[in-house]
């Protein structure tokens, strides 16, 4: 088990950012470790739980790049989709606070928050200059691009708020995996999201991520007011990221039923959606 593990891990893949900017998955999977951390500022326990949060969050985005489907037509926007959301799953598991959950909060928590999590996801694997998420799987000899313009086929006015969404996003947060990571684990961690039990124990973790990116944005900044800044704008992108995603599931949902489920696709997204009630579409159990 753990040699195949060790296999699945040395897979090489390539996410191909603007101006030939590309890293490998070995190298995704070890920039959190080999990375110049400012130890002096965060106390070690902060230090060891960033780099963990951000390595396993790498793990998902070099795992989800080794599973994308190679054929190029929309209904496969709904398939990444799934992709990220078992994987995103996985990554969860592997958070000890996510464990310590009730099954019931933990679905609550991943039915609201996989949608956020795939939008997040894909500013940190964008090119902007071709407008396009764009990847190299090398050991299948496959390069996968997908470009932005495809939403117009679900719905032009997605494409329109999801580019507008795109380019509100500084450079300098997607090319940062710490922050990118502690955007994902704070969206996760929602107090706010439907059917939670145990509110105030989400709401701590949360808090507690929320004050891991501001010591880290301290990291970063020579002013508190700079870090201040920083922070408060990262947290008026992520709740713009819940407005997008919203609109994102809208869109889905309106897509056509049978199709979305055609050769099994669709199922995990519209039971995630809670469109298991459509008449006559069957889908899969959300299961953790």
């Amino acid at each position: 088990m753990a040699d195949e593990r060790l296999i699945k891990l040395m897979n090489k893949v390539k996410i191909i950012r603007e101006s030939g900017y590309s890293v490998t998955k070995f190298h995704l999977l070890l920039r959190a470790t080999s990375s110049k951390h400012p130890r002096n500022v965060l106390t070690e326990h902060f230090s060891c739980k960033l780099r963990y949060l951000t390595s396993i969050v790498q793990i998902l985005s070099a795992e989800t790049i080794s599973d994308l489907p190679t054929d190029q037509k929309f209904i496969d926007l709904i398939r990444i989709a799934e992709i990220v959301t078992f994987n995103f799953i996985k990554m969860c598991k592997k958070l000890y606070s996510f464990q310590e959950l009730s099954q019931e909060d933990q679905i609550a928590l991943v039915k609201g928050n996989v949608m956020d999590t795939l939008i997040i996801w894909s500013m940190m694997t964008i090119n902007l200059e071709k407008e396009c998420w764009e990847a190299m799987d090398l050991e299948r000899n496959f390069r996968f691009t997908l470009k932005m313009e495809m939403l117009k086929e679900a719905n032009p006015k997605l494409y329109e708020k999801h580019r507008s969404y795109v380019m509100s996003f500084e450079p300098e947060w997607r090319y940062n995996d710490y922050l990118m990571s502690l955007l994902i684990a704070i969206a996760l961690f929602n107090p706010k999201r439907p059917n939670i039990c145990n509110v105030q124990k989400i709401r701590n973790e949360r808090n507690i991520y929320c004050n891991l990116m501001k010591q880290y944005l301290d990291t970063l900044n020579d002013e508190p007011r700079q870090s201040q800044e920083s922070y408060d704008r990262l947290m008026d992108q992520l709740r713009l990221t819940e407005k997008i995603s919203e609109y994102h599931m809208k869109t889905y949902f309106n897509l056509n039923t049978n199709e979305a489920t055609k050769n099994g696709y669709g199922g995990l997204i519209m039971e995630i959606d809670n469109l298991n009630n459509i008449p006559g579409v069957k889908t899969k159990r959300c299961c953790i």
